[in-house]
């Protein structure tokens, strides 16, 4: 029997947060082979080729991978966050519409991103404030001990 919602995570900042690990890596060797890039350069040449490898890694390292029935990336989408079409994708790989997902991301551009696409939103405070996720989620954690399997059900009962 098919469940009556499905749960969508965003990995970094809300499974994992490796962007400070990430950051510090990426200066370090940039210093050290004398490279100088804008935020922009960076996130095109570096951050882009990464995500795959960091997905893997994260649930080979941490062994969760096979909690999760289906794993899209940015290597998936045409078109990065804000725009909705990566949650629009996972939802229908998940046999799902988008209402029936709830989706716990902790950046605006992923909130601004699932909201759009229509699913529930879970803003996780490990980047934005509550008052900055407010505009752009449903309901705001600071961690997944302040949530139920109740909470979920009367979400996506809205």
């Amino acid at each position: 029997m098919k469940p009556p919602f499905a749960v969508i995570f965003d990995m970094d900042g809300v499974l994992v947060d490796s962007n400070p690990y990430h950051k510090t890596a990426i200066e370090i060797f940039l210093t050290k082979h004398r490279f100088s890039f804008t935020d922009e350069e960076l996130k095109q040449k570096v951050w882009g080729r990464m995500n795959r490898a960091n997905v893997d890694f994260v649930f080979e390292y941490l062994k969760i991978g096979h909690f999760f029935s289906v794993v899209l990336d940015d290597s998936h989408v045409k078109e990065g966050k804000p725009n909705p079409e990566i949650y629009l994708k996972t939802a229908q790989a998940m046999g799902f519409l988008p209402s029936q997902c709830i989706v716990f991301e902790d950046s605006l551009a992923g909130t601004t991103s699932a909201k759009n696409a229509g699913t529930k939103v879970i803003g996780v405070t490990t980047t934005h404030t509550q008052e900055e996720l407010q505009a752009t989620t449903h309901l705001i954690i600071d961690d997944f001990t302040q949530l139920s399997v109740d909470d979920l059900v009367k979400l996506i009962s809205l």
